[in-house]
């Protein structure tokens, strides 16, 4: 079906200001005029020989740069001390009072005193340091 649009395409007249197309050996034709036949066309496998390192490049580059902001975070989330104020993923501002291996005791308001605990994950940011007492 396409060889046959093709050679209709082919065969169309040309529009007016256009030069006539060049005459082009169609398969299963003799060549025009003594010219070489047509060049087979080349194996679709070379192709993945190009995708396939592509594809690996696409899958090993974010679990690099995921590896480095999993370390970062990691090391940030060990430097939390008391006196640190942070953020937690829920968007909760607060002092930290109490640091155990895995949770944190925030003071979230200074008048009344009130403390949450949250797991040590929930931190996503430290905001400001302690001042060290120098």
């Amino acid at each position: 079906m396409t060889d046959f649009i093709a050679v209709a395409i082919l065969q169309a007249p040309p529009l007016p200001g256009q030069p006539a197309p060049a005459p082009v050996a169609v398969e299963g034709s003799a060549p025009a005029g003594g010219a070489a036949p047509a060049a087979a066309p080349q194996d679709p496998g070379g192709f993945f020989w190009i995708l396939i390192p592509m594809m690996l490049v696409i899958l090993v580059l974010p679990m690099i740069t995921g590896r480095k902001e999993r370390k970062k975070r990691e090391a940030m989330l060990a430097s939390i001390a008391n006196r640190d104020r942070v953020q937690t993923i829920g968007g909760i501002i607060g002092v930290v009072t109490e640091v155990k291996s895995d949770q944190v005791t925030l003071r979230v308001d200074e008048s009344s005193g009130t403390k949450l605990t949250f797991a040590r994950n929930a931190v996503s940011d430290i905001l400001e340091k302690a001042k060290s007492a120098d």
